[in-house]
């Protein structure tokens, strides 16, 4: 993440009370498992980013908690025990390295990926969190997505 000019001086602890430098955060750290998740499962169709404490109509600069927590929605054609394991573990050493990086202030859960899965059923017919996809006020962005 590039950081604007006024924020590059400001050391790790004063950034991450910005719920600004949180969002974008939040944002790139969920593009990046988003890929990693792509490029070991061939069964990823699409990954999606969600806040779903988040008010849809609320000011997000305003709102949001000074909290690192990446909700990931992943459309999948069928779910593998494998890759739902890649994440746990993922999370894992996630959580214990922005720990190490002082970022315990604004860890508030032993983990920071909420990855709900949705398989190709669960959207056809709207079921599950695949509700999330048809959501009016707070629809999950894509944010990788399965090219053909």
């Amino acid at each position: 993440m590039k950081l604007r000019q006024d924020l590059r001086d400001l050391e790790v602890d004063a950034l991450v009370q910005l719920p600004v430098f949180l969002s974008y955060f939040n944002y790139d750290l969920a593009c990046a498992v988003a890929e990693s998740l792509a490029g070991m499962d061939t069964h990823v169709r699409a990954v999606y980013t969600f806040e779903p404490e988040e008010n849809a109509v609320a000011d997000v600069e305003k709102t949001s908690p000074a909290t690192i927590d990446v909700g990931l929605l992943v459309h999948v054609k069928r779910i593998n025990k494998e890759t739902k394991k890649f994440v746990a573990s993922l999370d894992e050493m996630l959580s214990t390295a922005l720990r190490e990086m002082y970022f315990h202030g604004v860890l508030h859960h032993e983990s920071i990926l909420n990855c709900r899965w949705v398989t190709d059923e669960d959207v056809k017919h709207g079921v599950g969190d695949a509700v999330l996809l048809r959501s009016l006020f707070t629809p999950p962005l894509q944010i990788w997505a399965q090219e053909g």
